[in-house]
This record gives structure tokens, sequence and C-alpha cells, in this order.
């Protein structure tokens, strides 16, 4: 439930929005945010695990509502 209020919060600030399908989404200035952020405290091989973690994660989710 902190989780789910954690979300909600984010949601009535307009800081996420949720689409038609209710998948949530943010604003670009929030990712160059993080990924400003995330320069200055994650070494740099890091920040690319992290990515490509999270871009293979993104092509399992395509191929797998087709």
């Amino acid at each position: 439930t902190l989780f789910r209020h954690f979300i909600q919060t984010l949601l009535q600030q307009g800081v996420l929005h949720a689409d038609a399908q209710g998948k949530l989404g943010y604003h670009d200035k929030l990712g160059e945010l993080a990924e400003g952020v995330a320069k200055r405290v994650l070494s740099a091989e890091l920040r690319l695990s992290i990515r490509q973690v999270a871009l293979h994660r993104d092509d399992g989710l395509e191929t797998s509502t087709l």
C-alpha cells in the first residue's frame, strides 16, 4: 500500500500520467532529470547495465503482447 500511495501522489501532482490502457508514463523532462542525477551518482558501467536491462525488458514486453 505504501507504493500505491506513492504512485497515487505522483499521479495527483502530475509527475506521472496513465494512458488509456492504464500504463504509467512520465514527462520527458523527468527522464532527463533522472539521467543527470544518475550521472553524478552511478558509474558509467552501472548506468549502461541498467539501461541494457531496461531495454531488454521492454523488448520482452512488446513481443509478449503480440
